[in-house]
């Protein structure tokens, strides 16, 4: 008789467990994410989509396949190799990220011309401080609408400070590293 009301305490106990841990399951899915079965771990893929925006049509996007073309992605892997100890490389950053547009008349215009810009790769010191940054041409730098944005990317780059370093495509990138490792490891 022990061994039942025993087995019953379990059952019970057992059941209340598994319900508490599903109202849990639910409260964190109602804040936005899905906890992983069987672990407990939250999850980054979204528990439900968010509700529609008006005016969005999200049938209109998709994931990029990479996020580097073949250049670029050639570039990073040889510089990631290269680079002194206690630098960092990120790609695709906005200028705007980079470069602070100064309040006062006109922030607006100004602002606007280099938010949607962005350079190939950016490299940054141990504190995360903008050490220069990188552009690899391929030929449509070559377009007159292109030789004039980076025209104007040149000129607020070498204004701020900021040395911008252009690297043609078929260019030796192993050379091109190194003579980056020299002149980080001086201006260390």
């Amino acid at each position: 008789m022990q061994m039942i009301i025993f087995l019953v305490i379990c059952a019970l106990a057992f059941w209340y467990w598994k319900k508490s841990r599903k109202k849990s399951f639910e409260s964190e899915e109602s804040k936005g994410y899905a906890i992983v079965p069987n672990t407990g771990l939250k999850s980054f893929i979204p528990a439900t989509l968010a509700k529609p925006l008006p005016d969005v049509d999200v049938s209109m996007y998709q994931k990029r396949y990479r996020l580097m073309n073949n250049s670029e992605s050639s570039f990073f892997h040889v510089a990631l190799k290269t680079l002194p100890e206690g630098y960092f490389i990120f790609p695709k950053m906005r200028i705007a990220d980079i470069i602070e547009t100064k309040n006062g008349a006109g922030y607006y215009k100004q602002r606007n011309k280099i938010l949607p810009k962005h350079v190939d790769f950016v490299v940054c010191d141990k504190n995360l401080r903008t050490v220069c940054a990188i552009e690899i041409d391929g030929t449509s730098h070559d377009t007159p609408e292109r030789r004039e944005r980076d025209e104007l990317v040149e000129y607020i780059f070498e204004y701020v400070g900021i040395p911008l370093e252009r690297v043609r495509v078929g260019e030796d990138f192993h050379r091109v590293c190194n003579e980056m490792r020299q002149y980080l490891t001086m201006v260390n």
